[in-house]
């Protein structure tokens, strides 16, 4: 038996990384997993070892009409949703003087419209089951550092919409936070695990000495997603070791 036994829940960019923890984590807990993603492959991969509880649907959130088809596949296949979790999301390490429009672009399509367009989408289903919502945005979003300004910028506006729409769609019943991770190992940070040097100077700067895993931010993910956190909404929940502190 899991705390999240009964639930449906729907995870964006559940294919890989972070997003894939989190579908296991939510799965392994009790819940009705649809896994939302780009490449096939992956999600097939993860369909297989949701041990039947995880269904796999391919969609691009930043695709005009993709978000209402991916909710509506959820609640036509599960009857009900009870939990969004917003993971799809596109990363940009550059001086912003370079950075080009189209990257600018990108960066809010995938970070902002395409979750704005998932929370918009969801909102009657989970006003019937006084559901929640879970943003996975970034520390990005909170700290100031160089060559991370479009990516940031997109981050600090998931950071605002959270808390919008918690003021807005608490008396529905409806709770929306976000997580911040840190420096967590993925295939979007391969660039900087797989050097020694980088690896070590980003550790320096967590109070906890090391580089976070994707399970740690789906557990809290969880925590946020379940009954244990019915008194939270509205909260920006660091998951990031202690980085600069």
């Amino acid at each position: 038996m899991g705390n999240l036994d009964g639930k449906v829940a729907v995870v964006t960019g559940g294919g890989t990384g972070i997003g894939k923890a989190i579908v296991l984590e939510l799965a392994a807990r009790g819940a009705e997993v649809v896994a939302i993603g780009r490449r096939k492959e992956p999600l097939g991969e993860l369909e297989r070892a949701g041990n039947g509880r995880v269904a796999a649907f391919a969609a691009d959130i930043t695709r005009a009409g993709d978000a209402k088809r991916a909710i509506e596949f959820a609640v036509t296949r599960l009857s009900r949703l009870d939990i969004l979790v917003n993971n799809a999301g596109s990363f940009l390490k550059k001086a912003f003087a370079e950075t080009t429009d189209e990257q600018i672009t990108q960066m809010l399509d995938v970070n902002v419209r395409g979750l704005l367009a998932c929370c918009r989408e969801s909102i009657p289903h989970l006003k019937d089951t006084k559901g929640a919502i879970v943003n996975i945005s970034s520390a990005s979003g909170i700290y100031a550092r160089p060559n991370i300004v479009a990516y940031g910028a997109s981050k600090a506006a998931v950071h605002q919409a959270t808390r919008l729409m918690a003021v807005e769609l608490g008396p529905d019943g409806i709770r929306v936070n976000a997580v911040a991770p840190g420096f967590t190992r993925t295939e979007m940070t391969d660039y900087l695990t797989s050097n020694e040097a980088s690896t070590d100077a980003l550790v320096k700067l967590t109070a906890l000495g090391r580089v976070g895993e994707p399970e740690d931010v789906a557990r809290v993910v969880a925590f946020l997603a379940g009954a244990d956190a019915r008194w939270v909404t509205g909260q920006i929940i660091s998951a990031s070791g202690g980085l600069l502190l």
